[in-house]
């Protein structure tokens, strides 16, 4: 039996400070959106309080995220819905999660450049194009699912891109996204 080298594998190291760094920027930006600004967007309030009635209704139960849209956005608020009722109302539920999944979003297009090839400098160009661009970084601060979708479709790609037709792993883990 012959062995096959493994090639070693990539630090994680930068795919988490592109996470890091993208989603407190975003969580900055989203704090000065409904704290300075005052500036709610209407889907994102109507998604913070379907999460609030999922726990903290008269009668809390998982059905209440509803069939208006899908139950992701809502349920992904639920924990940051119970942190933030304890000091404020939890206005800001929708921006944390749009924060964390642009830095998601953010570390899954640094990891797919870097896996594809693409020498650093540009994949730091790239990566800071796109969550630069004024839709994407809009999107990320204001509680709106479009970021979410944009790392799910990034990480689906990736993992397609990646998917070896002797394996199935990568074939399985871009369907699952």
């Amino acid at each position: 039996a012959e062995r096959v080298a493994r090639k070693p594998r990539p630090s994680l190291l930068p795919g988490f400070a592109w996470f890091a760094s993208i989603a407190v920027i975003a969580m900055a930006g989203g704090w000065w959106l409904v704290y300075v600004a005052q500036i709610f967007v209407g889907d994102a309030m109507a998604r913070v309080v379907q999460a609030k009635s999922v726990v903290l209704s008269r009668d809390p139960h998982l059905a209440a995220v509803g069939f208006v849209w899908p139950p992701l956005p809502s349920i992904a608020e639920v924990p940051f819905v119970l942190v933030l009722q304890r000091f404020t109302a939890p206005l800001f539920a929708g921006q944390i999660v749009s924060a964390l999944f642009a830095g998601a979003l953010a570390a899954a297009m640094w990891g797919q450049l870097k896996r594809s090839g693409v020498p650093a400098r540009w994949a730091i160009v790239l990566t800071l194009t796109v969550m630069l661009n004024p839709l994407v970084f809009y999107s990320s601060i204001n509680g709106m699912t479009e970021v979410i979708f944009l790392f799910f479709a990034v990480a689906a790609a990736g993992a397609l891109s990646s998917w070896d037709p002797r394996e199935s792993k990568g074939l399985l883990v871009a369907g699952l996204l």
